[in-house]
């Protein structure tokens, strides 16, 4: 049956085609059986049929259901009829974030107030234990309310499509994924934040930051991507850049410890605009780490200084 065709699938009453992507068309459809809206992911057949996709469907969908989260669109499960599957999600009125930088790069206030509700949703999906895979502009909604949401969290390639150069991922969707993801590696949450700070380049340009006439010239400019330039990137906000750059490193381990420092840095950034503060020499995340180590020092010196004074008045 094709898509196209379909008007109701189990108890959910399609309305309208919402979008499309890698894993398949997006609607709006009206379940029946909770007397909700809903969106729906219907499944391509190839991926369906495909063990490794729908088991990695299937079990983050379980770990999902539970994740009830201002910045994440809530995942309700996946169901299955006449061969047909379908992601069932929260509906959630807005617009694609892909649409809205269409109409043109984000100031830097837009910025970072974005960045910091949805890095905060990255933190909460990390917390859970799991990833999302598949962070691109067409993943993320910003509600009638002004509140960004991920979508599709873990509808995504796994390693073996995405090292195969699996047909059905589009090539400006490569330019999304970390080295290591390329090479064939599962996701982690070093790999999350990669993404999403290709998605913080192009909410700022309105371009990703790694082209290539072919999937295979792509490929090795992301594999030998080098540092923001400073003096000449179109993003004109020195810690930005830091932050980006950091965010996109080539190699894992020089990325954010985690999504909190991530989310601590764009609230430091946000602090050193308001007073006007260039910080040149120290690098993302740098900050709070440099107060965690003059405060562990002073720690230090009041427990030697105790010491010393409780022996001399013990001689």
């Amino acid at each position: 049956m094709e898509t196209a065709a379909l008007k109701k699938v189990l108890h959910y009453h399609i309305h309208k085609k919402l979008g499309s992507g890698f894993a398949g068309d997006l609607y709006e459809a009206w379940d029946s059986g909770l007397d909700r809206i809903v969106t729906v992911r219907i499944i391509r057949d190839e991926l369906a049929k495909n063990e490794a996709f729908s088991s990695q469907l299937s079990t983050s969908a379980f770990s999902a259901r539970e994740l009830d989260h201002p910045n994440i669109c809530r995942f309700y499960g996946v169901e299955e009829s006449d061969g047909i599957m379908i992601a069932v999600m929260e509906y959630v009125p807005g617009e694609m974030l892909s649409k809205r930088i269409e109409q043109g790069p984000f100031d830097i206030n837009q910025f970072l107030d974005f960045a910091v509700q949805i890095s905060v949703g990255l933190k909460a999906l990390h917390d859970t234990g799991m990833t999302h895979k598949y962070i691109t502009s067409d993943n993320i909604i910003i509600s009638d309310t002004g509140t960004p949401k991920f979508l599709d969290t873990s509808i995504a390639p796994t390693p073996e499509m995405i090292k195969q150069e699996y047909e059905l991922i589009a090539a400006n969707k490569l330019a999304y994924f970390a080295p290591e993801i390329l090479d064939g590696h599962f996701a982690t949450v070093y790999s999350d934040q990669y993404t999403l700070g290709v998605v913080f380049y192009e909410c700022l340009t309105g371009k990703l930051p790694f082209k290539g006439v072919t999937r295979k010239e792509l490929i090795e400019k992301i594999g030998n991507s080098r540092a923001l330039d400073h003096e000449n990137s179109e993003i004109k906000n020195g810690h930005i850049v830091l932050l980006i750059n950091k965010m996109i490193a080539k190699v894992p381990s020089e990325r954010f410890t985690d999504a909190e420092e991530l989310i601590t840095t764009l609230k430091e950034i946000i602090e050193f605009n308001r007073k006007g503060v260039t910080v040149t020499n120290i690098g993302p995340g740098e900050q709070l780490k440099s107060r965690v180590y003059l405060m562990t020092s002073l720690v230090i010196l009041l427990v030697v200084a105790f010491w010393l004074l409780f022996a001399s008045l013990s001689k």
